[in-house]
């Protein structure tokens, strides 16, 4: 049975950027916005989709491979974007390394599901997604005052292996593995 996975890092909210979001959320209350839960916020290194379960260990062995290389590093998340009116985000500074891994992942797992998922990686860490703006004022003022504020330094040292299980409140991530850099 296909599993839907993907592979990501993830991230912990220091005490700003909780405030920050609970902030954001209030101001825009009234939007149709489906936030990413906290518990929830990682950055994702490649979406593999629905994958044959015949197929995790081969790819448990390339991640290995990739992480055993690599070790820890650090990145800023600093202000607030998005990508047109689909996707609200925070931006990611000094994020070199964090995008050296993904593509080595993104190597490594090209013939998982060839062609699928295989847009190229762009750090950010989404916080919602707009599926309606009633009031596109003032979700513009609010990515112009936060455009260039720093939220919090993170730190890297594991790469999650996630299974996305799909249910009516939201998709649930279950751990399949982790790999330390």
């Amino acid at each position: 049975m296909p599993k839907r996975l993907f592979i990501a890092v993830k991230v912990y909210p220091q005490p700003v950027l909780s405030a920050f979001i609970r902030k954001l959320q209030n101001h825009l209350k009234g939007e149709a916005i489906k936030w990413v839960e906290e518990y929830n916020l990682h950055l994702t290194l490649k979406f593999l989709g629905e994958t044959d379960e015949s197929a995790i260990g081969a790819i448990e062995e390339k991640l290995e491979s990739v992480c055993r290389g690599f070790g820890p590093f650090g990145f800023k998340l600093e202000g607030i974007g998005h990508f047109g009116q689909r996707v609200l985000f925070i931006n990611l500074a000094k994020a070199e390394k964090l995008g050296e891994l993904a593509s080595r992942v993104g190597e490594s797992l090209a013939w998982v599901n060839p062609g699928y998922g295989s847009q190229p990686f762009k750090a950010h860490l989404t916080l919602g997604r707009i599926k309606f703006l009633k009031s596109k004022t003032t979700f513009s003022n609010l990515i112009k005052t936060e455009h260039d504020t720093f939220f919090q330094d993170a730190e890297v040292k594991e790469v999650i292996l996630y299974e996305s299980i799909l249910k009516p409140q939201g998709p649930v991530y279950q751990v399949v593995r982790k790999f330390p850099l």
